[in-house]
């Protein structure tokens, strides 16, 4: 069984996966940024936004997550 969340998961046995805990990063920033750029085309956005701080900003906050970036 896989499951993946980003945070803690306190309802599991302890003991239960204590050595098959694998944590998981986000797409490093090249890659990040390449998905990024494809989900604004497929959404039909102006690329354009790309050069502003609020895109920028919300990048980093979504730490290159590819379901959050969707």
């Amino acid at each position: 069984m896989l499951i993946g969340s980003r945070s803690q998961e306190q309802w599991l046995a302890g003991g239960t996966f204590e050595k098959n805990v694998h944590p998981l990063g986000g797409l490093d920033p090249e890659a990040g940024s390449s998905f990024a750029e494809r989900v604004l085309r497929d959404s039909g956005i102006d690329l354009k936004v790309q050069s502003g701080e609020e895109y920028k900003d919300l990048l980093e906050l979504l730490d290159g997550y590819p379901l959050a970036m969707q």
